[in-house]
């Protein structure tokens, strides 16, 4: 694959709110907010180790995958199967200092074969985060890079299963509270850059905001929120026959939803909403005139069983970008078990479905899930043996495919 090695940051700047208000609204305890586990892959760990200095803590980890994988290229028709190593290092430096906080985290991952070469590749990732909060208010400032060597295409375009992007989205948030009544502002930006020539007309710039307005009980918070966004497709790519360019658009949307706490078992999160896409017209040379006017819906439920057994689910609905088409939604459900059967032996299984439905061409169905036995040896040392499956069903040619994956897994951290 091309790569592209030009990157424009995203840089942006906005506004913060500052109000009194009724001790303990965001800050109110006089300790600091207690650190965030640490996630490697989809797995979290907790910060009980690592090295400490006054107000700074320093965690790193590194983790093997080394895995058998029967059909790398995803690719049903020509399927091809190889021994996959998976190699993620990363770090984090947590910073605390009264009800300010910081958080910067890098990640390299390198993915390389025995026979099959042309698959191997390198994701990066760093992100930035910054909180100050007083007793009321509270101002967040983000921004994550992520450049992905080989992702899979979930986009109709003249590429297979796979391209090579990179995304930096940099946002910031603001809130005040005001007895139960809580206001929030957020707005970020974000480029997308593609590395392949062939879809370099997916190039695009996102500008977004929202507004949300939260009433708090003790342990239920509802809220009403708003939000609007632009999305400017900044490249094109001529094949000689064909010149590819997508249509601009606008967008908006309200959601009402709430976030619940029960006994400190159960936490569920339900947000419905609507969404009307505007579409420019005369510009892009993909014809596709259609525009979106539908619900969208984020949803997250967990439950602590006992302090052994832990369940989840999550379900999102999504208006997102496409390829060769004004818009996909996105359909996203996942649930996870995990049972520590023993005092260091764990289980945990975790089927997902995706459905992506873009306004013109082709829909995918993908189904997949994974089944992990996870044993601690040590404090900072994890063992186990994970199963993959993943399959997805689409009327592209060559689009859809079967993928078996079993590893032996390693992971060390402090």
């Amino acid at each position: 694959m091309a790569r592209r090695g030009l990157w424009i940051p995203a840089v942006f700047a906005w506004f913060a709110v500052l109000a009194l208000a009724p001790r303990g609204a965001f800050g109110g305890s006089a300790a600091p907010p207690a650190p965030e586990p640490l996630r490697i892959k989809d797995f979290l760990y907790d910060l009980d180790r690592g090295l400490r200095t006054g107000p700074v803590a320093l965690h790193a980890y590194l983790s093997e995958h080394a895995s058998y994988n029967d059909n790398v290229f995803l690719n049903e028709s020509s399927r091809k199967s190889d021994f996959v190593f998976d190699t993620l290092g990363g770090a984090r430096v947590d910073l605390r200092y009264g009800h300010a906080k910081a958080r910067l985290l890098g990640e390299l991952e390198y993915f390389y074969t025995i026979a099959e070469a042309d698959y191997n590749h390198l994701d990066a990732t760093v992100a930035l985060e910054g909180r100050i909060e007083s007793r009321s208010t509270f101002l967040e400032i983000r921004d994550e890079f992520r450049y992905r060597g080989m992702s899979e295409n979930l986009y109709h375009t003249p590429l297979g299963n796979f391209l090579t992007y990179m995304n930096n989205d940099a946002g910031l948030q603001a809130g005040v509270q005001l007895a139960r009544i809580g206001i929030e502002v957020d707005g970020g930006i974000t480029h997308w850059f593609f590395a392949d020539k062939e879809v370099q007309y997916l190039d695009h710039m996102e500008i977004r905001g929202s507004v949300k307005l939260s009433y708090n009980l003790r342990k239920l918070k509802i809220f009403l929120s708003g939000d609007f966004g632009m999305v400017d497709f900044t490249g094109e790519y001529d094949d000689g026959t064909q010149l590819y360019k997508l249509n601009d658009y606008m967008y908006y949307g309200v959601s009402l939803g709430f976030d619940y706490e029960l006994t400190g078992k159960i936490n569920l999160f339900l947000s419905v909403g609507f969404r009307m896409q505007d579409v420019e017209e005369g510009e892009g040379t993909v014809i596709d005139d259609k525009s979106y006017t539908g619900f969208v819906a984020n949803l997250s439920l967990s439950y602590r069983m006992t302090y052994k057994v832990t369940m989840g689910l999550t379900y999102y609905r999504s208006l997102e970008f496409s390829g060769t088409s004004n818009y996909q939604t996105t359909d996203f459900a996942s649930a996870f078990y995990r049972h520590e059967i023993l005092p260091r032996f764990s289980v945990k299984i975790s089927p997902r479905f995706m459905y992506v439905m873009p306004s013109a061409h082709d829909k995918f169905m993908i189904l997949g899930g994974y089944l992990l036995l996870d044993y601690r040896l040590w404090e900072w040392f994890h063992a186990g043996l994970r199963y993959d499956f993943r399959m997805r069903q689409t009327d592209r040619t060559d689009g859809s495919y079967l993928n078996n994956v079993v590893s032996l897994t390693l992971t060390g951290y402090f």
